[in-house]
């Protein structure tokens, strides 16, 4: 078994502790957690929920992704994908610099086209072609956006914006998908679509919400609504309302708030009622929601399609949220009525396997949640590789079994632990 099977969270933890000097008592202080729960994390005995890993990454001045073991880049490197992330990064710093006259961008209809075809890479999980499709595009669209001021353009921007917020924070790069998101609200606000701003205000509250700047996040959210506000009634505004009271609920989940969550998560349902399940299909298909115009230029361009909104997508964070709060019976409960619908993005449905695994594994369900992790690595693989909650079941996992099991070993050595 090699070294990394006892890098689980709770052994970061611990290791980062001993480097600052501190006790088990001085962390649990610092932290604001009781230092029983903190003695289980440290030792395997309790799941190390992303409430606990944000408050001990502030109490020990490093960043939840640290505790996280991100990014994996050895794996990144054996895979070849981290020459992806620096053309990203260079791209992104072109965003304001204004027009280049040795760019010559095609029209906007291609551009708009590519652009969906990549969105469409990122839900298939296919990150690493995204990712290096992405770079040029994003020049061309920088060059355009700045030469027109077309809001259609901005618009675009803003979608290639998140495509690079969505690879970067994959691939455990939080601080370029922060950089991402700050790219997306200087697109969006310029697109004059309400939606869409309010889209960008989602992915920069998404973003605090994986770093641990909860507060943060709850300010962000407010704006986000703001915005949405002011757009049109109709199945589009709906969506991106439903949305943001999705990641309100996991925000309020991280502050402890249960109350609030339960209270976010009935009012995402409420939109989802309304608009049913909301993907890219659908909204680009033959038979788009009633009161959306299928215009395959201007609604493409806007890019709010591209939320997978609806009953199911609920569903699925109503289970990330019950295994936050470490309630992983009741999540296994909302996992064994979910019917995760054909042509779902294997993005989301990835997800969901990957939080079942988890809440299988705390309820004692070693052999369930090794199946969900198959799921996940069969709908979603370079997601599921990347992902840390795979890796802390793995790890977790192997812990547990009494003699090796080649299925899981070999699991374990492709998702390098």
């Amino acid at each position: 078994m090699p070294d990394e099977i006892d890098k689980y969270i709770g052994a970061r933890i611990a290791e980062r502790r001993a480097d600052r000097g501190l006790t088990q008592q001085g962390l649990a202080m610092r932290a604001h957690v009781s230092k029983s729960l903190l003695s289980k994390v440290e030792c395997g005995q309790r799941p190390a929920s992303p409430e606990l890993v944000a408050a001990c990454a502030r109490g020990l001045g490093v960043m939840p992704a640290d505790l996280l073991g991100q990014p994996y880049l050895d794996e990144l490197r054996r895979d070849q994908l981290d020459l992806l992330i620096q053309p990203i990064r260079e791209a992104l710093n072109l965003h304001n610099l204004g027009h280049d006259p040795s760019v010559r961008p095609r029209p906007l209809e291609q551009l708009a086209a590519d652009r969906d075809r990549i969105c469409l890479l990122v839900h298939e999980t296919d990150l690493r072609k995204a990712a290096a499709e992405l770079p040029a595009l994003m020049v061309e669209a920088i060059a355009v956006a700045h030469a027109t001021d077309d809001p259609r353009a901005w618009a675009l921007l803003g979608g290639l914006d998140r495509v690079a917020f969505n690879v970067a924070a994959k691939f455990g790069f939080h601080d370029l998908s922060l950089l991402a998101a700050g790219r997306a609200e200087y697109a969006c606000e310029r697109a004059q679509d309400p939606s869409l701003a309010a889209m960008a205000k989602w992915m920069h509250t998404i973003a605090c919400l994986r770093s641990g700047e909860f507060t943060t996040g709850k300010r962000l959210h407010a704006l986000g609504i703001r915005y949405v506000e002011d757009a049109a009634e109709g199945p589009e505004r709906d969506a991106v309302m439903g949305q943001m009271n999705l990641a309100a609920a996991l925000l309020d989940v991280r502050c402890g708030e249960a109350d609030a969550a339960r209270g976010h998560l009935e009012e995402a349902e409420r939109f989802a009622r309304r608009t049913g399940d909301v993907t890219p299909a659908r909204w680009l298909g033959s038979d788009p929601p009633e009161a959306v115009t299928p215009d395959r230029i201007g609604f493409r361009e806007r890019g709010v399609h591209w939320y997978v909104f609806g009953p199911t997508n609920v569903a699925a964070h109503r289970i990330s949220a019950l295994a936050d709060q470490n309630d992983h019976a009741q999540a296994v409960r909302v996992g064994r009525t979910l019917r995760i619908p054909q042509g779902w993005p294997a993005m989301r449905a990835g997800q969901v396997h990957i939080d079942l695994a988890r809440s299988h594994l705390w309820t004692g369900q070693d052999e369930a949640a090794f199946r969900s992790l198959l799921d996940a690595q069969r709908v979603a693989p370079q997601q599921t590789r990347y992902h840390p909650q795979v890796r802390e079941t793995v790890v977790q996992l192997r812990k547990r079994e009494r003699q090796s099991r080649g299925t899981l070993a070999h699991f374990a050595e492709w998702v390098g632990v």
